[in-house]
This record gives structure tokens, C-alpha cells and sequence, in this order.
């Protein structure tokens, strides 16, 4: 018997679900936002629901405020059917005087940079190319996730967007920066710290996937030395910071389950983009690494 009340207690709630969802689609004297739950709009040839690409508001009684996403950065997307990601300009939330990030560079040594972290928000204020969108805010082009893959579930947490941007230049894509599109963030809100033992460890392994994933094998060999160079100043780093031992773990975990990850095939045909991307590696070491003295030595 009461397994019997049990089933007809659910078979009612999800009545009773199903009904006052019927009944905020209901116009009344006041305009209903929900009455455009079940619209679907044609987004870049996929029928997607209206509130998964415009925020909808009710300013007024009798009217009902449709306002699509970050009009800045579908633009930027249609200029070129090669443009794989576009990313904003992130500010930081707690200090809005400053930038978060202005996408995403990726050094020889396997260090991701937040491009303009830090700098005053006056900063960044043309579109440029970069080398990853920062996922945090960013808008991606659909049709190319089919032939370069969905976002990997194995590089949870970090790293997954320039995992995706790397594979896309990869295939010929390019990723931009849009200045005009402006996000307030909050820097580590996952972990809920800038260092600690979660973020330190899988950061470490997931930029061993990354590196793994996504460079042949003569470019792993030619990048090894300022590969491991880069391992070691950043175990030294954590080693003063509390996080030595967590870094460490990363490392040795991503080092075993490296190929167990599913490596970009090398193609022939895309040996000219290969070749784009070392050069990118290069110019992005030495950018930071003038950046950083200019931070660090002169205080600019």
C-alpha cells in the first residue's frame, strides 16, 4: 500500500509540476517573462531558447525587456569564419580599477598568462589576437567544436580553455580579443582562494595534459628543456608558498595518466600551423618575461 501512495505521490507532484509551469506562461495584467519560456531563436544554425542568449527583464508593468548577450562579441565572431573564440576584457570585481584578464598567452616554459592582469582597465583598449580565449567570459564558434573537439572533461577546473584554444590554432583557428566587451570577475571563485592545495595540484596536471595533448612529439623534445625549467621554477615557487608537495603531486599524476589523454593526431597539413605556434610560444616568453622585469625591477 504505500508503495502503491509512494508512486501515485510522485505521478501527482510531477502533475502539479507540469500545471504551474503551464500557469506562468499565463498573460495577466502584468507582464509575464515567462510566457517566452518555450521560444527558441535561431543561434548560428541551432534552435536555442531564448534565455540561453538574452537576459529578460520586466522593467516596466506592461513590458518585457529582451536584451541578447554581449552584442560586442558576436560581431567580433562574424568578422571571420576562422575566428574560433572571442574573449572580453575581464575586470577585476573587488578591484574595478584593474584588469583581470585580456585573454589568455602560453609561454615555452607551459605557463598560462592572463594577458594584462593587474594593469589599470585604461589598458587593452584595441581589438588584438590572442593566443586563448579565458573562458571565464568568452564566446566560442559552435560549428567548430565538431571538428576539433568539445571542451575535455579530463582537464577539469584549469587550463580547459587554453587547452581548446590551442587545439583550435591547431586546426587554423584564430582566437581575438574584444575590448569593448567588459565582465566583472572574480578571480578563483571555484577554489575560493588565489593558492591552495586543490588549484596548485590540478593546474600541475593539467598542464601536463596540456603540453601533452596538444604538441607533437618533436615539438615536446625541441620544448623540453624550458618545459622542465618552467616545472621547476614553479616547484620552487609553491615550495615558498606551502604548495611544494601539492605541485609535486599534479606533476606525478599528470605524468602517469598523460596517455591515457586523447593527444591531437599530427597532420601534415597542419605542419604550417605547428610552426605558427612555436613562434607564438617565443614571442609570449619574451613578452612576459620583459613584463615581468619591468614589474618586478622597475616597478612599472
Amino acid at each position: 500500500m504505500d508503495e502503491r501512495m509512494q508512486a501515485y505521490e510522485t505521478k501527482m507532484g510531477k502533475t502539479l509540476n507540469a500545471l504551474e509551469s503551464e500557469l506562468t506562461t499565463i498573460r495577466a495584467g502584468r507582464a509575464n517573462p515567462h510566457i517566452l519560456d518555450k521560444l527558441t531563436v535561431d543561434y548560428y544554425g541551432a534552435p536555442t531558447p531564448l534565455q540561453q542568449v538574452a537576459n529578460i527583464s520586466v522593467p516596466e508593468a506592461r513590458m518585457i525587456q529582451i536584451q541578447p548577450w554581449e552584442s560586442s562579441m558576436i560581431k567580433a565572431i562574424e568578422k571571420s569564419p576562422h575566428i574560433f573564440s572571442v574573449s572580453s576584457k575581464m575586470i577585476q570585481m573587488y578591484h574595478p580599477e584593474l584588469i583581470d584578464s585580456a585573454g589568455d598567452l602560453y609561454t615555452l616554459m607551459g605557463w598560462g598568462v592572463c594577458r594584462g592582469t593587474g594593469r589599470p582597465v585604461s589598458n587593452y583598449t584595441k581589438a588584438d589576437q590572442i593566443f586563448t580565449a579565458c573562458a571565464g567570459a568568452a564566446i566560442y564558434r559552435r560549428s567548430a567544436f565538431s571538428k576539433i573537439g568539445l571542451f575535455d572533461e579530463n582537464h577539469f577546473a584549469y587550463l580547459e580553455d587554453i587547452d581548446v584554444g590551442y587545439r583550435a590554432k591547431i586546426y587554423g583557428y584564430k582566437n581575438t580579443y574584444c575590448p569593448t566587451a567588459l565582465v566583472y570577475h572574480v578571480g578563483s571563485g571555484t577554489s575560493g582562494s588565489k593558492y591552495n592545495s586543490f588549484k596548485v595540484k590540478l593546474s600541475a596536471r593539467n598542464n601536463i595534459y596540456l603540453n601533452y595533448k596538444n604538441m607533437p612529439f618533436l615539438q615536446l623534445v625541441l620544448n623540453f628543456i624550458p618545459l622542465f625549467l618552467g616545472c621547476v621554477v614553479k616547484y620552487l615557487f609553491f615550495m615558498r608558498k606551502g604548495f611544494g608537495e601539492d605541485y609535486a603531486c599534479g606533476i606525478k599524476e599528470g605524468l602517469s595518466h598523460a596517455r591515457e589523454q586523447k593527444k591531437v593526431a599530427f597532420k601534415l597539413r597542419h605542419l604550417p600551423n605547428y610552426i605558427l605556434i612555436e613562434f607564438e610560444l617565443i614571442l609570449h616568453t619574451l613578452s612576459y618575461a620583459r613584463d615581468w622585469f619591468r614589474r618586478k625591477l622597475f616597478k612599472k
